[in-house]
């Protein structure tokens, strides 16, 4: 469980970059990192058997990749 932790700092300090990127109009870049925060809060949230959070971070990837869509990438 130890070695999962950096999964879940990791995860946490890029969710922390992104949302401010995405608020300040820098969508393209904040929805990436977004997308990869909530893929490695995946990983530490399933190995811990989280489930309700892994499906809380499913729905983040989802509201990421729609924002992207909507730029046109």
């Amino acid at each position: 469980d130890n070695d999962m932790k950096i999964y879940e700092y990791l995860g946490v300090a890029l969710a922390m970059i992104a949302y401010p990127l995405i608020v300040t109009g820098n969508v393209m870049i904040g929805a990436t990192l977004g997308i990869i925060s909530s893929s490695l809060l995946i990983l530490y949230f399933g190995q811990n058997k989280s489930f309700p959070s892994v499906g809380l971070q499913i729905y983040f990837v989802f509201a990421n990749m729609y924002g992207l869509y909507n730029l046109g990438i």
